[in-house]
């Protein structure tokens, strides 16, 4: 079914559950390619309008989130184009990103979202602690900052990752703690 005809078929959760899974996750990728927070928000926004009267068929949630992301990156190099045409000294510094580093940054958003979601499912305290591990906090800063002991960290911590692990394997969870943890800042 198509993303507009579900809403206008009265499923309008369809599409919140949608905006809220991909916007923030679509917002950071677009802000990387031009470089504004708030012009990113913007353009990210219309990308969401455009799904909504395009009469496209989505096969699964997998050909929305690459639609999405490739039409992100469209309508962000279009305003790449007009506003270099429009002001020259400003678009010496734009760089259009080539299409590896679009690659590797949709690749790095993708992961981002995953770890985010398997976050999400673990408790609240160990939310918290994985968190402030990401963030570069050590077991004694994490207990500070929280108020607990260092064992009670060390604990849920070595829950968490366990539980982290099972959701996401092995290597992929080493790849994303050691390459990832910039995102949680």
């Amino acid at each position: 079914m198509k993303v507009g005809e579900r809403i206008i078929s009265g499923n309008n959760n369809y599409f919140k559950e949608i905006f809220d899974k991909y916007y923030p996750v679509m917002c950071v990728f677009a802000n990387k390619l031009i470089n504004d927070n708030e012009i990113a928000k913007d353009l990210v926004q219309d990308v969401f309008i455009k799904i909504l009267n395009v009469d496209i068929e989505f096969e699964n949630e997998k050909a929305l989130q690459a639609y999405l992301y490739v039409s992100t990156k469209n309508t962000c190099f279009t305003h790449l184009k007009k506003t270099k045409s429009i002001s020259t000294v400003e678009s010496a510094q734009v760089i259009i990103p080539s299409e590896k580093t679009v690659l590797n940054e949709i690749l790095q958003q993708e992961t981002y979202r995953l770890l985010e979601e398997a976050i999400k499912e673990l408790g609240e305290q160990s939310q918290k602690i994985i968190k402030l591990t990401l963030s570069g906090y050590t077991n004694k800063e994490a207990a500070k900052e929280l108020n607990i002991s260092i064992n009670t960290v060390k604990t849920l911590k070595l829950r968490a990752y366990r539980i982290l692990r099972e959701k996401l394997g092995n290597q992929f969870i080493t790849i994303l703690l050691t390459q990832f943890f910039d995102f949680f800042n």
